[in-house]
């Protein structure tokens, strides 16, 4: 999604469920799975960092979280205090059922392909759009192979400027 596709969508997530927007939000910054995101304890974040102990790779990973995504998970502690973690209050269908009346509002309510889970797909993008290499995104992102996350690369036009300064930066 772009940018403007994303906050379009998250205005009107808002508007539904103003959680459903929180944890979108989150899975735009983190790239987590929705699963993984549901299961979050309080005490799976730290300063800075959140650890995934259930994930799909059945391997647990620790990644650093943006202003961003650190914003959402203060914003959710603020509210709420009592729950176990910052989503586990989310019912999984009805926030598909909130993600789908919100995208029916937007420019994009006829793309099949925007569920709940390409919000782990734009994180793979920007992260590729920007240069970081395809290695640390598939760290990041936690999948197992490096082919997984090779659909990703081909996002970032600039990926092999680096080949050409190494060579540009050797001395004959």
């Amino acid at each position: 999604m772009t940018r403007e596709e994303e906050a379009d969508l998250l205005c009107e997530l808002e508007r539904e469920n103003k959680k459903y927007a929180q944890l979108s939000r989150f899975l735009a910054e983190t790239g987590a799975r929705i699963g993984e995101a549901l299961k979050l304890n309080w005490a799976d974040i730290e300063p800075g960092y959140t650890t995934f102990w259930e994930t799909k790779s059945h391997r647990p990973r620790t990644i650093p979280l943006s202003r961003r995504a650190q914003g959402v998970v203060q914003d959710v502690r603020d509210q709420e205090r009592a729950q176990c973690g910052p989503f586990q209050d989310i019912p999984y269908p009805k926030f598909r059922d909130g993600w789908n009346l919100a995208k029916s509002r937007t420019t994009m309510r006829n793309d099949p392909q925007v569920v709940p889970h390409v919000l782990r797909h734009t994180c793979a993008s920007r992260l590729a759009q920007s240069g970081v290499d395809i290695k640390r995104i598939q760290e990041f992102l936690g999948h197992r192979t490096l082919s997984m996350t090779l659909r990703y690369a081909h996002l970032s036009p600039r990926h092999l400027d680096v080949c050409a300064d190494a060579l540009n930066n050797m001395t004959h």
